[in-house]
């Protein structure tokens, strides 16, 4: 019996084997049009990216990543649309400033307008291939401005950063704002003590939040965060190398308040892998017959800052930031 089970397992082993081995993993080509564009009515540009899909069945896809041919599409109709139907054409710009990556930069094509966009409005996206056919379409409102209220406000631009005293950021979400990032840029100047006319301006960036999910997007929360002053100036610490041949001076901070639309929110949460033995995410998209995501963002700013008399006493003389010769 063992004998007659070994050769029927050997004849099927044989017939298996004999069969035509070749197999066409590439199906027939679909053209996929993948859009990421984020809509921010406060800025005097809006951006679109473009692009397509691509799978060769010649090359690996980081041979093809390299050629910007394999990236863009031929011919695109593009344009926005607000509540009246009234149309914002986008137009096709070549923005040089992409870094180097996996992808080529040998042109970034973006599609853009410099039409003002209303904050009361939500607006519509198009994107049409105008040799196949192909139309894309998705919607997004826009998100409104934050209403700063602590640490500073626009009438009292004095920063008082000091031990023991925790700083408070305070804002009023903006409508249709689901999630938040906080930044602040702090702008210091170098002087060279051989020759104090040399000098060089230089700002570093403290992310402070990221990703704060509010209850909802209805605009009007209070958002409430307190942190220790202690990671300010542990921040200062790590940024700025220590360098005995020069003098810094404080000059002015930033605060800036990013508001995320609902869609971003979804995609991130989508997006985030899970805490589970099975990693596998569901890809998020909000463009119909395409793939990407279309939503709105704002970027609230507090700018110029002055930093206070006690604030600039514990950069020139606390135990983190000493070292680094701040004079003022």
């Amino acid at each position: 019996m063992k004998k007659k089970t070994a050769i029927l397992l050997l004849l099927f082993l044989a017939t298996f084997s004999s069969c035509d081995n070749e197999l066409n993993v590439n199906a027939d080509y679909k053209e996929i049009i993948v859009v990421y564009g984020l809509l921010d009515y406060t800025q005097p540009e809006q951006f679109i990216k473009i692009n397509k899909a691509f799978l060769s069945k010649d090359n690996s896809a980081y041979i093809d990543a390299q050629r910007s041919d394999s990236l863009y599409l031929d011919s695109v109709e593009a344009k926005l649309i607000d509540n009246f139907g009234t149309e914002f054409p986008l137009t096709k710009t070549n923005v040089a400033n992409k870094e180097d990556g996996v992808f080529s930069n040998e042109v970034n094509i973006l599609y853009t307008t410099t039409a003002k966009l209303s904050p009361q409005n939500a607006y519509h996206l198009e994107v049409k291939n105008p040799i196949t056919e192909n139309l894309v379409t998705s919607y997004t409102k826009l998100v409104g401005q934050a209403r700063v209220m602590s640490p500073v406000t626009t009438n009292q631009l004095k920063w008082v950063i000091r031990p023991n005293l925790n700083i408070k950021f305070q804002f009023i979400s903006g409508v249709n704002a689901i999630l938040y990032d906080i930044k602040v840029l702090f702008t210091y100047e170098e002087i060279q003590k051989s020759d104090t006319n040399l000098r060089d301006t230089n700002t570093i960036e403290w992310f402070v939040l990221k990703n704060r999910i509010l209850d909802n997007a209805k605009g009007g929360n209070l958002v409430n965060l307190s942190v220790d002053p202690e990671l300010f100036f542990d921040f200062i610490a790590s940024k700025i190398e220590e360098k005995p041949e020069v003098l810094r001076r404080a000059l002015t901070g930033d605060i800036l308040i990013y508001g995320g639309g609902e869609e971003i929110n979804t995609y991130i949460s989508v997006s985030r892998p899970s805490i589970g033995i099975v990693q596998k995410t569901e890809d998020y998209s909000n463009i119909n017959n395409g793939r990407g995501i279309f939503s709105s963002r704002n970027v609230t700013a507090v700018r110029d800052i002055q930093f206070s008399p006690t604030t600039l006493s514990n950069l020139r003389i606390g135990s983190k930031t000493q070292a680094l010769n701040f004079i003022n």
